[in-house]
């Protein structure tokens, strides 16, 4: 496999598979995507970034980067699951099969430095992640802001999550509203998202909106079955005063994901505020 000429489409998947084995999706990987998207977004929100990407994976390729994880594993790489920071070294049969980190900043460089935007939102994720280079967030931005000038969605959106953040850029909550909005304007379900959680949630006089936050929080779920756009949407009800939505909501939420203490916390919180109800 000549790794420099890997399509940008191709590089995207196989960067999802080396994320998926990096951050202990070792667990039913290949078995059910949408599991495998989900728990995907829960673990780029805890690292503070938005997703990698819209695209669904092929489950003959989730199947192999199954295998990999498993063998990494038994061979003792490190820690695995929720609570590992770091991304983990990948395991030698995943790199035997041409997806390494180093093989994948090669390709995503190569085509990145030509002007693929898509090839540039990849390898700003590779900086972020640390995955085959040092991590590297003022790097990354710089890539991540290449993309997102040349009108990728996914660009635009992991530039409105470094402002948000403060990751790369100095924090700034209006600049993240801007760039998440020309996302949303392409119907980017992540984009609405994320906005959405930011006009509910922020401080910041100028960007908090709650009823706002509802209407974009409610397309995204509409558009997507993602137990976090219900969590987004429960708390953009919390915010305009709309408890017994918020709850009604974030059940939904935990009946998608039963063990996600963060949506309990916060079903308690709506709870609470409702009369206990």
């Amino acid at each position: 496999m000549d790794l420099l000429r890997i399509k940008p489409r191709d590089q995207l998947k196989m960067l999802r598979e080396v994320l998926a084995c990096s951050l202990g999706l070792s667990e039913g990987i290949g078995r059910d995507e949408g599991d495998v998207d989900m728990r995907l977004v829960e673990q780029e929100r805890d690292i503070g970034f938005t997703r990698v990407s819209q695209h669904r994976q092929d489950a003959e390729r989730l199947a192999r980067a199954e295998e990999a994880c498993h063998v990494g594993s038994e061979q003792g790489l490190g820690c695995r699951g929720r609570s590992c920071r770091e991304p983990e070294p990948v395991s030698p049969r995943l790199l035997r099969d041409g997806f390494g980190p180093a093989s994948l900043r090669a390709s995503a460089r190569k085509n990145a430095e030509q002007g693929d935007a898509q090839s540039q939102h990849n390898l700003a994720v590779l900086y972020i992640q640390g995955l085959g280079v040092p991590k590297n967030k003022k790097e990354a931005a710089g890539w991540m802001r290449k993309s997102a000038e040349q009108g990728l969605a996914a660009g635009q959106v992991g530039m409105g999550a470094l402002y948000e953040n403060g990751d790369g850029v100095p924090p700034d909550p209006v600049e993240a509203v801007n760039w998440y909005r020309l996302a949303v304007a392409q119907n980017d379900a992540s984009a609405m998202n994320n906005l959405a959680l930011l006009l509910a949630t922020s401080n910041n006089p100028h960007v908090r909106n709650p009823q706002e936050a509802v209407t974009l929080a409610s397309k995204a779920v509409a558009a997507a079955n993602n137990p976090d756009y219900l969590d987004t949407l429960a708390a953009a009800y919390f915010a305009n005063g709309q408890t017994d939505k918020a709850v009604e909501t974030e059940k939904k939420a935990l009946l998608m994901s039963p063990g996600n203490d963060s949506y309990k916390e916060a079903l308690q919180k709506y709870m609470a505020a409702n009369g206990g109800r």
